[in-house]
């Protein structure tokens, strides 16, 4: 884990980079003339990861011989967010989706693992310039996690048979809970560019240690976790402009 911790902090110092300024003046100079705007960041492709924290759920599994890794517990997923800026402020609200699959055919096991999420926060830019903006943000949300324990069965059987004693069966397992999102936010833009790049790493905390619990089975000896997350997130940013502001921009 902490390798992998390691490469998110490498990857991020070496991808932060181009991301639309939210100012067109010449110096950026914040006051209560200074431009409001939002902007909406997308992703056309998986561009979040996450490594998630799943302790107790991995001892349990471990201790039936279930074969379980770090690389189960990694998250792809599609990012999307809504941002109002002004001044040295933001508000962003945020969506994030995805699956990650791992198959272990030796074993006759695979695992899917999904999450969902939204969240809101504010930031705050310690550090700003015309093409530089570094923010500090801090928010609440509420997401699901998923796992889909399935185990194949390499023999033949006859359909019957396996409807009624559940041979190659899918386990599904959901843990739901709120969580406290922190993080850092680069960005810089290039000069006369509308569309940029941005960069986001940071850390959800789960509120309140929550049993897993399966939609069609009763379970009495379900785990319970904290459910924790590192994330890496990079978007495309694009930025609502007045007409005003598409002529000022087009001079910059």
């Amino acid at each position: 884990m902490k390798q992998l911790f390691l490469f998110v902090l490498t990857t991020f110092f070496v991808q932060t980079s181009f991301c639309q300024n939210l100012s067109d003046t010449i110096n950026v100079e914040y006051s209560k003339n200074s431009p409001k705007r939002f902007s909406m960041s997308i992703s056309p492709l998986p561009s979040g990861l996450a490594l998630n924290s799943l302790p107790n759920l991995n001892q349990f599994l471990k201790a039936q011989r279930i074969p379980n890794s770090n690389l189960d517990n990694i998250s792809t997923y599609f990012p999307f967010g809504i941002t109002y800026q002004a001044n040295r402020f933001k508000i962003l609200y945020e969506l994030n989706f995805g699956t990650t699959t791992t198959s272990d055919r030796e074993n006759n096991y695979s695992t899917t693992f999904d999450m969902k999420n939204g969240s809101i926060s504010t930031g705050y830019a310690f550090f700003a310039d015309r093409n530089n903006f570094v923010y500090f943000n801090l928010g609440i949300g509420y997401g699901e996690h998923k796992k889909t324990i399935n185990k194949f069965n390499p023999q033949s059987t006859s359909l019957a048979s396996a409807l009624q004693n559940g041979v190659g069966q899918s386990i599904i397992l959901r843990n739901t809970q709120g969580f406290i999102d922190v993080g850092l936010e680069f960005f810089n833009r290039t000069q006369g560019k509308r569309i940029g790049q941005c960069i986001r790493l940071g850390y959800r905390y789960g509120l309140k240690e929550t049993p897993w619990s399966s939609q069609f089975i009763n379970l009495s000896d379900a785990p319970s976790d904290r459910i924790s997350s590192i994330y890496l997130e990079g978007f495309i940013n694009i930025p609502y402009l007045s007409k005003k502001e598409r002529a000022n921009s087009t001079n910059n």
